[in-house]
């Protein structure tokens, strides 16, 4: 379908998760967000109108939905990781095919989710190999400048970095 090849290139063209929420919307006429895991609180949201923001507020207190309002919600979630929810909010019902067209978008959600998981454990692999580098020494100045690109640290200005090492018997 349409919808599955619009996200399917917004992925391969690394576009970002608003994007992603955006077409979802346009095709099913509805506002989209994702949702953290277990909490109500959104990573990023799409509203069309300022109802569905009200439903939604009303939705995320665990009140009851104004006449015609609806909140419909979808796991993003594989076999090892729940990543969060996709959360459609809208006024009347979806009908068959618009479930079936969420459905299948919640695939592309969880290829994003996927990846931005695995780049934070990788950056954060980058941190911790540099850290354990730097505590035991096997680095000179030289070295750090090139690799402080994985802390976002800007080498031309001033900054003050402190390492504490602790032995986990301890």
């Amino acid at each position: 379908d349409i919808l599955s090849t619009k996200l399917t290139n917004a992925l391969l063209k690394e576009k970002d998760l608003s994007v992603l929420l955006q077409y979802v919307s346009e095709e099913l006429g509805v506002s989209v967000l994702a949702e953290q895991n277990m909490l109500r609180k959104p990573f990023e949201t799409y509203f069309i109108n300022k109802e569905h923001e009200k439903i939604y507020d009303a939705y995320s207190r665990g009140e009851q939905l104004s006449n015609g309002g609806f909140v419909e919600v979808f796991p993003i979630k594989s076999e090892q990781a729940y990543y969060g929810k996709l959360v459609l909010i809208g006024c009347g019902r979806l009908k068959e095919k618009e479930q079936c067209i969420a459905e299948r978008s919640v695939m592309s959600f969880l290829w994003y989710f996927n990846k931005q998981h695995k780049v934070a454990e990788s950056t954060w692999k980058k941190k911790i190999d540099l850290f354990e580098q730097l505590l035991e020494q096997q680095m000179n100045l030289e070295e750090i400048k090139i690799d402080t690109s994985v802390f976002d640290i800007n080498i031309n200005e001033r900054n003050r970095v402190i390492v504490i090492q602790s032995d986990i018997e301890d």
